[in-house]
């Protein structure tokens, strides 16, 4: 019983650990609020256009690309200061979109608004 309870307080205590650091990570937490109005078109071979309404007092933005809508959204490389940018993609097929703000070096969500592409 002693081991039982010995192993039930370290699951216990990672579990904690686990939960703080998620919560501290959190994006939607940061204070800044996400982007909106996200818009997104084919422009050009193997590229996008891809546009928004912009955060007041945001550094910068990151625009996050994934093949479907709910599916996994990976960063862009590059950091965008304005309001819209161009996207260059290695294979054709439908992308979709959603943009982060970056201000004082915290991130906001992901915009719930998101558009697609069809890209070739």
């Amino acid at each position: 019983m002693k081991n039982v309870l010995k192993a039930f307080g370290i699951i216990a205590v990672v579990a904690l650990i686990g939960f703080s650091m998620v919560a501290c990570d959190d994006p939607s937490s940061s204070g800044v609020p996400a982007p909106s109005g996200v818009s997104a078109y084919r422009s050009g071979n193997l590229r996008a256009y891809v546009s928004w309404n912009g955060v007041s007092g945001a550094d910068y933005y990151q625009i996050y690309t994934s093949t479907s809508r709910d599916g996994t959204y990976y960063a862009t490389s590059a950091h965008t200061y304005g309001t819209s940018a161009y996207v260059t993609f290695n294979y054709s097929g439908t992308y979709y979109f959603r943009v982060t703000a970056i201000r004082n070096g915290r991130e906001s969500a992901r915009s719930s608004s998101y558009d697609y592409a069809y890209i070739y």
